[in-house]
């Protein structure tokens, strides 16, 4: 199931939680119709959606000769063990195979992420730990996909449920 629009920002999952939202499962992004994480591995929905809120609404910007430059310079200067904490996603275990972060503009979020050179999963992307990206798009598009992701989980756990009931 896809929530969202992969061309943009997508959340997808194999399966939706029946019994409670504290639940983990399979999950990843798409970003610029790129795929990031794997279904190999279960992520906690509560620390999930509460990242991709948190990339929303902290106003964390670059310096402005960071923001100006070229993506393999902004990627250094966030790898900066001074520097990397605060602009980390950390969206959870699906992600751990990649280096990943996030910063603001105004009503936009720019994302730049590279998969880590030594992975616990096994991907055919057609992308590997040499490519570097970077994406900027409006934070409504995110808040979107967050929004339906949500209402269908809610709406699972409430059909579940009223069957399971009855």
């Amino acid at each position: 199931m896809i929530f969202g629009c992969k061309k943009f920002f997508a959340i997808e999952v194999t399966k939706l939680p029946i019994k409670s939202y504290y639940s983990t499962i399979p999950l990843r992004i798409w970003i610029n119709s790129i795929p990031l994480g794997t279904f190999n591995d279960e992520t906690y929905i509560p620390v999930f959606i509460a990242r991709l809120e948190r990339c929303l609404s902290n106003q964390i910007r670059l310096p402005e000769d960071i923001i100006n430059s070229n993506t393999n310079r902004k990627f250094y200067y966030l790898i900066n063990d001074e520097t990397t904490s605060e602009y980390i996603v950390g969206l959870g275990d699906s992600f751990d195979d990649y280096q990943m972060y996030y910063f603001n503009n105004k009503n936009r979020v720019s994302f730049l992420w590279k998969l880590r050179e030594n992975t616990f999963s096994n991907y055919s992307y057609e992308y590997d730990c040499n490519d570097l990206f970077e994406f900027e798009l409006e934070k409504k598009i995110i808040e979107n996909s967050i929004l339906i992701f949500k209402e269908a989980i809610d709406n699972n756990i409430k059909y579940n449920f009223v069957k399971i009931n009855e």
